[in-house]
């Protein structure tokens, strides 16, 4: 009798372990997705600010120079 409860046991974690495993799986592939395309808006945010930021210290003093 104690075998049929082992034996029962074990199926019962099998199956929440399959259970568990594909809805972590799924869980899974939405935060992937989710946090590449977080990354790419910091990205591009990242890269527009810097283009403007060095636009702004390095073309700024060019044209006043080129001015006076």
């Amino acid at each position: 009798m104690s075998s049929y409860s082992d034996k029962s046991e074990t199926y019962c974690k099998q199956e929440h372990c399959d259970i568990f495993f594909n809805l972590h799986y799924e869980v899974h592939i939405k935060f992937i997705g989710t946090e590449v395309s977080n990354l790419m808006v910091s990205s591009i945010l990242v890269f527009y600010f810097l283009v403007v930021y060095l636009f702004q210290l390095y073309s700024i003093p060019a044209i006043l120079n080129l001015s006076v």
